[in-house]
């Protein structure tokens, strides 16, 4: 179970990268978003609000394990990039 949290909470792995690691973090979210939400608002919404629940419950646990607000947790920015591409056409 702890590896399951850590691997959602650091956006797999994702938040482990020796700079930026928060924007680091978001390039995942962001290629999923693009390439398999994109023209589907609903599934964009519905991977928000999924996203939004799991990275307050794995970001919980992940801070006993890697420290209270550690660069390592990126799942928040996750759901971050999530909400902020509700607002913008997934397009180029």
């Amino acid at each position: 179970m702890r590896e399951l949290v850590r691997l959602i909470a650091t956006g797999f792995y994702t938040g482990y990268a020796p700079i930026v690691s928060g924007t680091f973090g978001t390039i995942p979210a962001w290629l999923i978003a693009w390439f398999v939400l994109g023209r589907r608002p609903a599934a964009l919404i519905a991977a928000t609000i999924i996203t939004f629940a799991v990275s307050v419950w794995s970001a919980s646990k992940a801070e006993s394990m890697l420290g209270h607000d550690s660069k390592r947790i990126v799942i928040d920015e996750w759901a971050g990039m999530f909400v902020s591409l509700l607002f913008f056409a997934l397009s180029p």
